[in-house]
């Protein structure tokens, strides 16, 4: 299978940044990937079968090292593992951005916003048994644990998963660990309101719940 890989010599700031939000991206779809080969409880090898490329070849897709991969490669691995690949183009679509697609966004403009103080994003981290981070950012020896929200089911079971993503993190012995949640709101209404924000204020003293416009 073709890689289609391009040269990195020579690349421009923008083109630069391009492939920077597909590695991003890649990430993001390695790790659905992931999640659909386990809950068919298959390892690599027989969902490389399925898709008809190599184990290796998935173990890239898995790891966000495709990004050069082919969009034949990425739907033959979806198939594989019973998922579809969706694409669209934002502000060139007149279709409404799928959710993932939106949750990706919020990422990479987290991502953006964190890059001038030196963090190195890595979205969609793997933590183990304490689940998935949406985004990790790191810098020397800190950590900063970043969940995105779009809509809460439990807020419960949202403050349990953070605490053992927290507890995970603090376990690698950084000598600094911080974070934050990133609740977005949404056309049809606000996902939180002043109440709101102040209850949800508890879970993290000494910190700011700031209310703020949509960037969606």
């Amino acid at each position: 299978m073709s890689t289609g890989r391009y040269s990195q010599r020579g690349r421009s700031p923008r083109q630069s940044q391009a492939d920077e939000r597909a590695d991003r991206l890649a990430a993001f779809l390695g790790r659905g990937v992931k999640e659909a080969r386990r809950a068919r409880a298959w390892n690599q090898v027989q969902a490389s079968e399925r898709a008809g490329f190599s184990q290796g070849c998935w173990s890239m897709l898995e790891t966000g090292r495709a990004a050069g991969m082919s969009l034949r490669v990425w739907v033959r691995a979806g198939d594989a593992v019973g998922a579809d690949l969706r694409a669209y183009l934002e502000r060139a679509s007149g279709a409404d951005a799928p959710r993932d697609a939106t949750h990706l966004r919020h990422q990479e403009l987290i991502s953006r916003i964190a890059a001038p103080g030196g963090w190195r994003p890595q979205p969609e981290h793997d933590l183990g048994s304490a689940g998935v981070a949406d985004l990790l950012l790191a810098r020397a020896n800190e950590l900063a644990l970043i969940e995105v929200w779009g809509w809460f089911a439990d807020v419960g079971a949202a403050f349990r998963s953070w605490n053992r993503k927290v507890e995970r993190i603090t376990a690698r012995g950084t000598s600094a660990a911080s974070g934050c949640w990133a609740v977005r709101a949404t056309r049809r209404k606000p996902l939180i309101d002043r109440r709101s924000c102040d209850a949800l204020r508890g879970p993290f003293p000494g910190k700011r719940c700031r209310l703020a416009g949509r960037v969606d």
